[in-house]
């Protein structure tokens, strides 16, 4: 029976471990409930899946999809550009810095973030430290005091914004 919950666990738990190195891996939507919907009899057969063992083992699932709802995000890195104190900046420069780095490397994101009492420009979205490295070593040309830093990376962070409308005015 333990060799079941077991066995159980480990399917549920290793998609976990490869998830940081792997791309391919859509996005469950957040109201999906894989728990549920694995022990539902089966609609075609009336099969159903029994869950045997310590009960501890669902709770723990059920914690684990209530904590990937949450949040949306895994542990990833980026490459600090600047850091800065509130005090001796302004935000408007910090704002013209992230427009200026986005045009000398077009396609990579910038991001402005305050941890008090600095302001952070940070770049990049990577899951595993040597991902980042080729961006760090092509941005030292230009910022030669960058470096990569551990970073919460969410998920609305990788999706592309959306492009402005441009508003149609007719002409006369």
């Amino acid at each position: 029976m333990n060799r079941i919950a077991l066995t159980l666990l480990l399917l549920f738990l290793s998609p976990l471990r490869g998830a940081g190195q792997e791309d391919t891996i859509a996005p469950r939507k957040p109201d999906a409930n894989f728990l549920q919907e694995l022990l539902a009899p089966d609609a075609l057969t009336g099969g159903e899946v029994r869950m045997e063992g310590d009960p501890r083992v669902g709770q723990l699932l059920e914690l684990m999809i209530a904590v990937n709802r949450k949040g949306f995000s895994f542990p990833g890195y980026r490459v600090q550009l600047l850091s800065a104190n509130t005090s001796r900046v302004k935000l408007d420069s910090l704002q013209r810095f992230v427009s200026r780095f986005e045009e000398l490397f077009p396609g990579i994101r910038a991001y402005l973030k305050y941890a008090d009492p600095d302001f952070k420009v940070r770049a990049g979205n990577f899951r595993t430290k040597i991902e980042a490295i080729p961006l760090l070593k092509k941005i030292r040309k230009k910022y030669p005091a960058s470096y990569i830093v551990k970073e919460t990376i969410y998920l609305k962070d990788l999706q592309d914004p959306e492009p402005e409308e441009e508003s149609e005015e007719e002409e006369l």
